[in-house]
């Protein structure tokens, strides 16, 4: 064989090897993607799953606790890897490796449903955002929510929304709100400010007392109509952790009472979230454990 057609089978063989390896090469890499693929799936099942079965287990762990003013103590254990004790004031526990949960109970916030003139909704929008934009969206709420047709200072009525804003709906015209979230569509109300707010307000129609032990110390800041000093104690009496003094002092102050409560509303917030190799799920859920005629809970709110 001549040399020259040596070399063209030469080429030609290399040629193809080159082609089988990037073939190879190529199977493999997609091969990999597949199965990086099936896994993340199989993760984000697995999480999935996980998180609304822990779900469940906390309903029942719950339903069998015993509830107190800031804690519930958990009689009936169905899992040791839970705390004998949850405190309900939010805080975060981790559970186990993939698994953490936080629960807050509702009456740590004011209840936007039963805001009076000491717990309004005013000098905590000022506090957050300064007077002029507290004021403002102050009185969008009140036009949100009043019977009447008259605009506020820097308020909203159904011309805003309709003729301005050109929104397919119209003030509520009624305190009814029908979810928290509802304030994203009040004028001025944007999810930046919602995401502040939120941290202090809630909605409920049952019960309405701020609890004087699970309430954020900088919310008392913001409460109208309440002796400085009467704050500074309770600030003092939280911060020193001796809530049987809270207790004493709310028993022996009846303005302090009309306010405040001892006792938990059992509406709670909350928050699980579960890993699983690089899938996370998280479920938030508020709901209500108090004994009902019908029902032995009540679902409010359930996001995945």
């Amino acid at each position: 064989m001549k040399s020259s057609n040596k070399g063209s089978v030469l080429i030609i063989s290399l040629i193809i090897m080159s082609i089988a390896t990037a073939l190879t090469i190529f199977t493999i890499k997609i091969t990999k993607e597949i199965i990086n693929s099936y896994k993340l799936i199989l993760d984000k099942l697995e999480a999935k799953i996980t998180a609304e079965a822990e779900i469940e287990k906390l309903k029942f762990m719950f339903l069998t606790s015993n509830f107190k003013s800031y804690k519930t103590i958990l009689l009936n254990k169905i899992d040791n890897d839970y705390p004998d004790e949850i405190i309900l004031d939010g805080r975060e526990y981790k559970i186990k490796d993939k698994l953490t949960l936080s629960v807050l109970d509702q009456s740590a916030k004011v209840n936007l449903y039963y805001l009076t003139d000491e717990t309004s909704l005013r000098p905590i929008l000022v506090k957050l955002f300064g007077e002029k934009e507290g004021v403002k969206l102050t009185n969008t709420y009140l036009d949100w929510i009043d019977r009447d047709n008259l605009v506020r200072n820097g308020g909203a009525e159904f011309s805003y929304y309709k003729n301005i804003a050109g929104t397919l709906y119209t003030p509520r015209n009624n305190s009814f709100l029908q979810d928290i979230e509802e304030l994203l569509n009040i004028k001025g109300y944007t999810q930046d400010i919602y995401k502040k707010l939120i941290k202090y307000i809630s909605l409920s129609y049952l019960g309405g007392d701020l609890n004087l032990f699970l309430a954020d110390i900088n919310l008392l800041n913001n409460l109208k109509y309440i002796d400085k000093s009467k704050i500074e104690k309770i600030k003092n009496l939280k911060k020193t952790g001796r809530l049987e003094d809270l207790e004493k002092l709310l028993n022996k102050d009846p303005s302090l009472s009309e306010i405040f409560t001892i006792e938990s509303s059992k509406i709670l917030e909350i928050k699980v979230k579960v890993t699983s190799g690089k899938a996370v799920e998280k479920i938030y859920c508020i709901i209500d454990f108090k004994e009902l005629n019908t029902t032995p809970y009540v679902i409010y709110k359930y996001k995945e």
